[in-house]
């Protein structure tokens, strides 16, 4: 008997036999490590530099008030620190860390005495001082490596501080200043059969992950999904990288997060100079098609990019009506036979890539019966749920009666239900194609949806984890692992990158996300279980932004969080309150419930450093004219879908 957790192991060796035999012997120990159960231990091999100088903006400086503007200034590729200031950085450390610095002295006048102190605080709380010295010479050279005594992902606040007894010109030219250590070593992605498979995307708009069986719902009734899970490979801690469409999919479709593709406003168009997962496939051979029934999708705003075919199907039936058909079953194989089925017949030459854009379960929630009343209240109202009432929602909240937000989410369960079906009649017509080992079958959603969660109802508004945490799952027979639950982090700009890597293709080297491959294949026990971050896998952090507080014009998202490790900070942008920083355990606290911030002030600014290093590096381009567009530039039907879902008036 094969224990659990190596079962996927052992499958995996049982099907690398060819591989193995050519490998050699040199490989076949390289690979014995497969066997073994439990997390293999991480390895600090690979050598880690921060340079504070080059990649770190200065998180505080501190002085007099009539010194904090000239306290310090980058010259030349140096930080120049006056007297009585404190530059203060926050970094995650890693392994044996040590920090290094030289900088030389200068006084333009007088010989005060001045004080020199290197100090450190970790998470805790706990400080100490690493470096003290007397600075006491006109110019000098001050040099020093110090370990730190750190570990792997530890966070800390890292202070200089120049202490002076007289209003002295004296500066410090730091021409170095940078931690060294080393970081575990990512594993390499076993050998497995990289082949151009078909690809199926299969997006449910809208859809929390915790509505679904395979994320724990007792309630809610999805079998074709779970049996989709059952299948393939899930993962437990995927994450959006915006909480509402356009730019969830902008990220999903590019490997770009939404500050860089810059699809932050409704009528922001996606930008043609980015990398594009549809015309990178139709450039590598593949048949490419769209199927879209939300006008968020639509050519008009780009998405029509490096697909061979295009249908949209709002154009055939509008938001504000009932689907086409009340039968899931009948509705899927209506577009399997208009829009996947050409492209079936023509595989063995080129194969295809489907991308399937659904709008339900998005709001309103209008599920025919018997759906409509499967997960019903004993709310005697009427329920509408269309964008302009949940807009009331949100802004009388204490007028709203949680009968009202129960028969609301239970309509939504509807739709889930009445969706689950629909995936499975799509699944069955690509089992009947006898495609399905042939094809790489991607479920996923763009975001999740709040049922008073957090005070609201909707999507687009928080970065809460309602409207974050969204499911995926990844099925490939024969290749991939079957039944793996799998708690590696993953966001939508790393489902790119990963599908290229199942397909043996090279991802754009602009991407921003990665494949996810390495931890998933390499040590499945390691993948179900992360009870140690081997590899560092769960170090990897996740930046997401609601939408921009205005559809036309203004560039700042209502919100934006980080998530590193199981630390999640959200900031909030001054606007009719100052801006604010919230903190929250997600280990301890998964509702989001308990602001911690002020607790841990070392965590807040070692995120807050990441988030505005992102911001840095990665922030959103002011969009060329032709990157966004007008209400009056869009065709009729497109207008008459907004409309209908409430996003234009």
């Amino acid at each position: 008997m094969i224990d659990k957790r190596c079962q996927c192991q052992f499958w995996k060796l049982r099907n690398m036999r060819r591989a193995l035999t050519l490998l050699g012997v040199g490989s076949v120990a390289a690979l014995a490590g497969w066997v073994a159960c439990g997390p293999v231990a991480p390895r600090y091999t690979t050598p880690m530099r921060i340079s504070l100088l080059e990649h770190f903006e200065v998180a505080e400086r501190r002085g007099p008030s009539k010194r904090v503007a000239n306290s310090s200034a980058l010259k030349g590729g140096a930080v120049v620190q006056g007297c009585n200031s404190s530059l203060v950085y926050h970094f995650v450390m890693p392994e044996a860390a040590r920090v290094i610095g030289s900088g030389v002295i200068a006084r333009t006048g007088g010989h005060a005495p001045a004080h020199l102190s290197i100090g450190v605080t970790d998470s805790q709380g706990r400080r100490r001082t690493i470096v003290e010295r007397s600075l006491v010479g006109e110019s000098e050279t001050i040099a020093f490596d110090k370990l730190l005594g750190s570990s792997w992902r530890s966070m800390m606040k890292l202070e200089f501080s120049i202490a002076c007894e007289a209003d002295d010109e004296l500066r410090i030219h730091w021409k170095e200043l940078r931690v060294a250590g080393t970081r575990p070593t990512p594993p390499a992605t076993p050998l497995f059969a990289r082949d151009r498979y078909n690809v199926l995307v299969i997006l449910l708009d809208s859809l929390r992950a915790d509505h679904i069986q395979p994320y724990g719902t007792k309630t809610i009734a999805t079998p074709r999904l779970q049996a989709l899970a059952d299948e393939g490979v899930s993962f437990l801690n995927a994450r959006s990288t915006a909480s509402w469409t356009r730019a969830a999919v902008a990220s999903l479709l590019t490997s770009q997060f939404a500050l860089n593709h810059g699809v932050m406003g409704i009528m922001d168009r996606l930008p043609r100079n980015i990398p594009y997962l549809p015309y990178i496939l139709q450039k590598n051979g593949y048949h490419t098609i769209l199927i879209t029934n939300t006008a968020m999708m639509s050519t008009s705003y780009g998405f029509d990019r490096g697909f061979t075919r295009v249908f949209s199907q709002f154009k055939l039936d509008l938001a504000s009506g009932r689907r086409r058909y009340h039968d899931p079953a009948k509705n899927a194989n209506e577009i399997w036979t208009k829009c996947i089925e050409p492209a079936v017949r023509m595989s063995e030459q080129n194969p295809f890539f489907v991308y399937i854009h659904e709008r339900d379960p998005h709001s309103p929630y209008d599920p025919p019966p018997p759906y409509d009343e499967m997960y019903a209240s004993g709310y005697e109202g009427e329920a509408k749920s269309d964008l302009a009432h949940m807009a009331k929602l949100r802004t009388s909240p204490a007028n709203v009666d949680p009968a009202l937000i129960e028969r609301l989410d239970g309509l939504y369960s509807g739709e889930v239900s009445y969706m689950d079906r629909y995936v499975g009649t799509l699944l069955d017509r690509l089992e009947r194609s006898k495609l399905d080992r042939k094809t790489l079958v991607v479920f996923i959603s763009d975001h999740g949806e709040e049922f008073w969660d957090h005070g609201s109802v909707g999507h687009g508004h928080t970065v809460y984890d309602e409207l974050l945490k969204i499911p995926l799952i990844m099925r490939l027979k024969g290749v991939l692992p079957e039944g793996l639950a799998t708690e590696v982090p993953i966001d939508l700009a790393d489902v790119a990158p990963t599908i290229l890597d199942v397909l043996g293709i090279d991802p754009p080297p602009q991407a921003q996300g990665s494949t996810v491959l390495p931890y998933v294949l390499a040590d499945p026990s390691y993948a179900a279980q992360d009870t140690n971050g081997s590899w560092g896998a769960h170090s990897r952090d996740h930046f997401s932004a609601a939408q921009a507080n205005s559809p036309l014009g203004k560039r700042t998202p209502l919100a934006t969080s980080l998530v590193y490790q199981d630390w999640k900070l959200i900031r909030t942008p001054a606007g009719a309150a100052p801006a604010r920083l919230s903190l929250f355990d997600l280990a301890d606290d998964p509702g989001e419930r308990a602001d911690i911030a002020a607790a841990h002030p070392v965590v807040v600014g070692t995120l807050d450093q990441m988030r505005r290093w992102m911001r840095r590096e990665h922030d959103a381009r002011q969009p060329k004219p032709e990157d966004s567009v007008s209400e009056s530039s869009l065709d009729d039907a497109t207008q008459q879908n907004l409309r209908a879902l409430g996003y234009i008036e």
